[in-house]
């Protein structure tokens, strides 16, 4: 007996964007800091927001077609509150949303590179991520320093409190340092 079963939902797609929002950010801030190792955090933030600006996610919206696949009626879409630009945008964040509740980080990241980057010699600069300089310079961890330096020792304690135990307590001490 073939039926017609529509999904089951309660809510339209905003807190799924407002997370594909989330997922958005910690993707291209990755992928920034890793791409980008010399640049200050003000420099990050100035490459970030051209990235994850509305006008831009809404025209990869637009060039992927998730505007097509909207769950409702030719009418109703145009007369969606607010400009076409942010709803493309909206709808762009929380098909991330969508694939990482479904998928994982993982798979966000690789379909946001497809998305993002049409062209293969620009998606492959964007995915080939050189290792940070903790894991060039030790790449099985630097807990060794840890009998050389009394601030590493000092951190040890706050691994135990927190039942964490860092490959490269090196970068807890610099996420922990201020200059």
């Amino acid at each position: 007996d073939d039926q017609v079963v529509d999904y089951p939902t309660t809510e339209n797609y905003e807190r799924i964007e407002f997370l594909g929002d989330a997922v958005l950010e910690l993707i291209v801030t990755t992928h920034l800091f890793f791409m980008l190792p010399e640049a200050k955090e003000g420099i990050l933030s100035l490459f970030r927001i051209p990235l994850v600006a509305n006008t831009h996610l809404s025209k990869v919206s637009k060039r992927v077609g998730l505007h097509r696949h909207l769950v409702i009626s030719h009418d109703a879409y145009f007369n969606l509150p607010g400009p076409r630009e942010k709803i493309h945008a909206d709808i762009l964040e929380a098909f991330l949303g969508a694939v990482f509740l479904d998928s994982g980080l993982d798979e966000a990241d690789r379909l946001f590179a497809l998305m993002f980057f049409p062209n293969p010699a620009e998606r492959k600069l964007w995915t080939n991520l050189k290792p940070h300089e903790f894991q060039i310079e030790y790449p099985q961890g630097d807990r060794h320093l840890i009998e050389k330096c009394a601030t590493l020792t000092k951190l040890t304690d706050l691994e135990n409190l927190l039942g964490i135990k860092f490959k490269h307590i090196s970068l807890l001490g610099r996420a922990l340092s201020s200059s």
